[in-house]
């Protein structure tokens, strides 16, 4: 027992010695690094390909070792100014996003080629550990992510938290546009998403959430659909659609409320304006509180047929005249439209989806859980289930209940 004690000793005396002879041995101070808040990727164009050419120095890029027909890319970087960002409220018009953050762009043959030659341009060690979003055109997102996924995939740095976004114009104006609310563009368009999705603007999608969808054999991710607007507001246009790492579509901005609902997803924040029966020439204004959402898949002699099953719950919010008082007979018309226009909508949106063989809702998921060994003996891929998915019959329903009048409950 003694000698167990004194064994104990020794490997306690070991441990601090080796704990005060190593110490921050790995340390990097804050101001030595290049906090990246953003990343936005685009295509280069012929002529300011020749133009940022002509000021690269060959001997420190990669240019010549790639093949002659790899694109070019522009990487957009939205770096922290050491010391720059506010710690508390700033008064308005005392300090600008200059202020607080440097946008930098550099060209690649690959994101980790652009990101070696920005480097090359600064002092500081490139960090991603605070990176809040990569923006990317929409060219580049029909082209394919499939590098851009790997080089962040393999990055320990980049969190699951950040979003991806897609752009449908120019992806290097988004980090450029100075929104007057906010000193820092990159902080404040996560927010906004961050807050899209609490308030049920928005499915949550971040790009953790991407990545485990792509990787299903039985669903397709989606990545938010965005556009500048006026070089400093950024508007939600819709949800862009992949078909493996290809953008294969979006949809329309009206369209993400029904999309949501078809997956089920809550909070809701969306409302929608149903004509009443014409005799009486009003609208009433519905705002939907809670979605369920079920898929069902039935295998009849080999052939699959899904049933989606979506119900909403609602209040009506408002209503154009405000003199005449509504009876039950009136809610349940309402009811009644308000199904009939939804399911309009989610039966020309899931067409799309079929068409393009993109299938973010997850009927495969269901096919993979509830029929396996159909799936592992007759579909057993991915690119099998895209196929199968654009020629499977697929039948819609929406039941709506308004609960509500107003304070008043029906």
């Amino acid at each position: 027992m003694i000698l167990l004690m004194k064994a104990l000793k020794v490997i306690l005396i070991l441990m601090c010695l080796l704990l005060l002879l190593s110490g921050c041995w790995d340390r990097f101070e804050i101001e030595d690094r290049a906090n990246i808040l953003g990343i936005a990727i685009d295509l280069v164009e012929d002529l300011e390909k020749e133009e940022f050419e002509g000021l690269l120095n060959p001997k420190a890029t990669h240019l010549e070792e790639f093949p002659s027909d790899k694109d070019m890319i522009r990487v957009t970087t939205q770096i922290a100014l050491p010391g720059g960002i506010p710690l508390g409220p700033i008064a308005n018009g005392q300090l600008n996003s200059e202020d607080t953050v440097w946008v930098v762009e550099v060209l690649g043959k690959t994101i980790a080629d652009a990101m070696h030659n920005l480097q090359q341009k600064l002092s500081q060690k490139l960090y991603l550990g605070h990176l809040q979003l990569v923006i990317m055109s929409e060219e580049i997102a029909r082209k394919g992510l499939g590098e851009i996924n790997d080089y962040l995939h393999r990055n320990h740095e980049v969190r699951r938290t950040a979003w991806l976004l897609v752009n449908g114009e120019d992806a290097g104006a988004t980090l450029k546009a100075a929104p007057p609310v906010s000193q820092i563009p990159s902080l404040f368009l996560s927010q906004t998403l961050d807050n899209a999705v609490r308030l049920g603007k928005l499915p949550k999608q971040y790009i953790g959430h991407f990545w485990i969808a792509s990787s299903r054999k039985g669903r397709e991710g989606f990545l938010p659909y965005i556009k500048v607007v006026e070089g400093e507001n950024i508007l939600l246009e819709g949800v862009a659609y992949f078909k493996g790492d290809r953008m294969v579509g979006r949809t329309l901005p009206i369209e993400i409320g029904i999309f949501m609902a078809m997956r089920g997803e809550n909070p809701s924040g969306y409302s929608f304006a149903i004509p009443l029966p014409e005799q009486y020439n009003e609208t009433g204004i519905v705002r939907v509180e809670k979605r369920k959402s079920n898929i069902t898949v039935v295998n009849s002699g080999g052939k699959l047929k899904a049933q989606l099953d979506v119900n909403i719950f609602g209040v009506l919010e408002e209503k154009t005249d405000t003199d005449r008082q509504m009876n039950a007979s009136d809610i349940r018309k309402l009811e009644e439209e308000f199904s009939k226009e939804g399911k309009l909508v989610m039966t020309k949106l899931l067409e799309k989806l079929q068409e393009d063989g993109s299938d973010i809702i997850g009927v495969g998921e269901v096919v993979r859980g509830h029929h396996s060994k159909y799936w592992d003996n007759c579909i057993k891929t991915k690119e099998n289930w895209q196929q199968m998915f654009s020629e499977m019959d697929i039948d819609v329903s929406l039941s709506t209940r308004i609960e509500r009048a107003g304070k008043r409950a029906i």
